[in-house]
C-alpha cells in the first residue's frame, strides 16, 4: 500500500473512532451525544410524585432541549412516579425516569430527546412519511396538525381503527414569535418515520416538546397529539 493511501486510511480509521461513544454505539454528527448535552447540569429535579410527562417536560425544560414523548396506555391515567437521581445532569434526570417506569425508555433521534415505551413507537409514529413540509414560522401546534392531516396518515389512523380524541385543558407553554424565525427558510423532509418527522418540527422550531398518546380502553383506541411546549 503506498503512503498517500495508508495516511487517507489512517484519516478514515480516526473520524469513524471519533464517532463511536463509549458504549460502542456509533453517533452521527450533530446528536446531543456528541457535543455533550446530554451531560449539562441542570441542577437537582423534582423527586417528589408526579407523572413520566411531568417529570420529562420537567427535564426537557430545565435543559432547555427539545422533545417527544408517546404513551401507550389502557384505561388507566399516567401513574405517579418518584424519583431517585443519581447526579444532576439531564443525562440523570432521563435517568431516573427510566428506573422508575420499567416500560419506558429514553433515546436519541434526530438530535431530539424521546420518552417511548420500551416495546417501540406506536404503529402509527413508524408511518413513512412521503413528504411535508415544516416551515418554523409557524406554530408547532399547527405544523402537528397540518402533519397529522396529510391523506396518507389519516388512511393509517383508518387503517389501524384509531378514533381522535380531545384533550381537556392545555399543558402548552413557550409561544414563541414568528419574527424568531424571519430568516430561517421551511425545510422539505422525506421518506421518514412520522416520529423522525415530529422531532424534526421541535428541532427546527427550537426546543418545543410533541407528545403522541394513544389508549386502548373498553374496546375502543384514541390517539392525541398535540404540542406541549411550542
Amino acid at each position: 500500500m503506498s503512503r498517500p493511501t495508508q495516511f487517507v486510511t489512517r484519516q478514515i480509521i480516526v473520524l469513524l473512532l471519533c464517532a463511536v461513544v463509549a458504549d460502542g454505539r456509533y453517533v452521527p454528527q450533530g446528536r446531543l451525544s456528541e457535543g455533550g448535552s446530554l451531560d449539562r447540569q441542570i441542577g437537582s429535579i423534582d423527586v417528589l410524585a408526579a407523572t413520566r410527562t411531568q417529570h420529562f417536560l420537567s427535564a426537557l425544560g430545565r435543559a432547555e432541549s427539545p422533545g417527544g414523548i408517546a404513551i401507550v396506555r389502557s384505561c388507566e391515567r399516567e401513574a405517579a412516579l418518584t424519583l431517585a437521581p443519581s447526579g444532576s445532569s439531564f443525562r440523570n434526570a432521563l435517568d431516573a425516569i427510566a428506573r422508575a417506569d420499567s416500560h419506558y425508555m429514553w433515546v436519541e433521534a434526530d438530535s431530539v430527546v424521546n420518552l417511548r415505551p420500551k416495546a417501540g413507537y406506536p404503529p402509527l409514529l413508524s408511518l413513512q412519511v412521503t413528504s411535508f413540509e415544516i416551515d418554523p414560522r409557524k406554530p408547532t401546534s399547527l405544523l402537528i396538525s397540518e402533519l397529522f392531516a396529510l391523506p396518507e396518515v389519516r388512511m393509517r389512523i383508518s387503517q389501524l381503527g384509531l378514533h381522535e380524541g380531545t384533550y381537556f385543558g392545555t399543558m402548552m407553554t413557550g409561544e414563541k414569535s414568528a419574527l424568531e424565525y424571519v430568516d430561517v427558510k421551511p425545510t422539505r423532509v422525506s421518506g421518514v418515520p412520522l416520529f423522525s418527522v415530529l422531532n424534526q418540527v421541535v428541532h427546527l422550531r427550537g426546543d418545543a416538546v410533541w407528545k403522541y398518546e394513544e389508549t386502548h380502553c373498553e374496546g375502543r383506541a384514541e390517539f392525541r397529539v398535540r404540542a406541549l411546549r411550542n
